[in-house]
């Protein structure tokens, strides 16, 4: 069946570097398993919002190719106004026969969550698919997004292999087991279900429905949803027991679901989380476990404030975040302190010419850490790796993203592989 495809990447600043690659990636495996009856459009947002076509147009090889051209020459920078590419991913879908599939490849970094999960939800003829690129992404946002789009969340770290990702959600959005699912529960004393929007079915994982009943009772209750363009409908007998003792986590298990529920709109439901936090021993956003220190143990009986640094996320760049100016200083900075450590050296300089003193002849016996993208990873390319002096941290190796130490004088050496991609200094 022809489908609707929307990709939405993130180019803001925090996808700098290395997850912007991974993004990337994952999308052109994507784009490249369309198939020639679908249709599909292409949006990348940061502080502006950018369309490839005012309308999404068929997958024929050259807007295949042209579609591939438009995300390989895109940069990263700026902020993340994620909204207009939510309004413009989603505009229109309600008045269409069709089904529009959106995926959306971002880390999350926004501070409006519940306005963008809000907003999907008015869009109820679309199926939002979220990937989340990095290794400290806003699941919240992402797994709210999937739900209440009733598509899939997808979590692609800096070292996963970006290509089974997307044939992943190409295999799920070609061949959905039921969609437009509905479940009649009779006259089963039933109630709180949750989800209340019952996401589509995949062959990946199965539909968890959970609810709350007082009384044992048997009864029937009925499933309907679609099979392509047919209708299917099964009733199943249940059988709700009075008591049962070897299964009491799963009250706990009912309510952390319905907390998460709620949280979308946790401002107005802050009493119904709160007393179901409590009810339930359940830490939630007005609920929390505390200590209680018997012995005061701070120096003189007066409390201090220490400022605690909180170090970036593994793969965000610095310069993606603070901008070029400031990161070229921070390393001219470091590079300064390496280099100048001795005093005898600097009187040595002080005596010759001005212009001859540079920071990059002072680095050359500096061992540096840095972030390696490789084409492919094989025996023989990571011996040329080796033979230039650079030692790879033994958690990355068989990984096409690799961390790591060489001497500084070797950098531009690496760079001139054919098999890196790309090569970022970790400051």
């Amino acid at each position: 069946m022809p489908k609707e495809l929307v990709f939405v990447i993130d180019t803001s600043g925090s996808m700098h570097g290395f997850p912007l690659d991974k993004a990337k990636e994952a999308m052109l495996q994507a784009i490249d398993g369309l198939n020639p009856r679908d249709t599909f459009n292409l949006i990348t947002f940061s502080g502006d919002t950018e369309i490839l076509w005012p309308q999404p147009v068929s997958a024929t090889p050259e807007n295949v190719e042209k579609a591939k051209q438009f995300l390989r020459f895109k940069n990263s920078g700026g902020g993340t106004e994620m909204m207009k590419a939510i309004r413009a991913a989603l505009d229109g879908t309600d008045s269409q026969e069709h089904v529009r599939i959106v995926c959306f490849m971002t880390d999350g970094y926004v501070g409006n969550d519940n306005e963008i999960i809000a907003e999907i939800r008015k869009h109820s003829n679309a199926r939002v698919f979220s990937f989340g690129i990095g290794s400290s992404v806003n699941r919240f946002l992402l797994d709210k997004m999937a739900e209440a789009g009733r598509g899939e969340v997808e979590y692609v770290s800096l070292n996963s292999d970006g290509s089974a990702a997307a044939k992943r959600f190409h295999e799920r959005v070609r061949n959905p087991l039921l969609t437009d699912i509905e479940i009649d529960l009779g006259s089963l004393p039933v109630r709180d279900v949750v989800p209340a929007r019952i996401p589509d079915l995949f062959s990946a994982k199965p539909i968890i429905i959970s609810g709350r009943f007082d009384s044992g009772a048997t009864g029937k209750l009925r499933i309907k949803g679609r099979i392509g363009a047919r209708r299917y409908e099964r009733e199943i007998e249940v059988k709700l027991p009075a008591q049962q003792k070897e299964n009491s986590a799963i009250p706990a298990i009912w309510a952390r679901r319905k907390i998460d529920a709620l949280a979308i709109n946790e401002i107005d439901n802050r009493e119904a989380i709160t007393q179901l936090g409590l009810n339930y021993g359940l830490m939630t956003a007005f609920t929390s476990y505390y200590a209680v220190e018997e012995r005061i143990v701070n120096e003189g009986g007066q409390s201090r404030r220490i400022e605690v640094p909180v170090e970036m996320p593994e793969g965000v760049s610095h310069e993606g975040i603070a901008g070029a100016s400031d990161t070229a200083m921070r390393s001219a900075s470091i590079n300064m302190v390496k280099a100048m450590p001795a005093a005898p050296m600097i009187r040595e300089l002080s005596a010759s010419p001005r212009q001859e003193f540079k920071v990059e002849d002072m680095r050359s016996s500096v061992r540096i850490r840095i972030k390696v993208m490789l084409k492919e990873v094989s025996a023989a390319v990571l011996q040329k790796l080796k033979d230039l002096g650079f030692v790879a941290d033994p958690s990355a190796l068989g990984a096409r993203f690799l961390n790591g130490t060489i001497d500084s004088s070797k950098l531009q050496d690496l760079r001139k592989l054919e098999q890196v991609l790309r090569v970022e200094e970790v400051q």
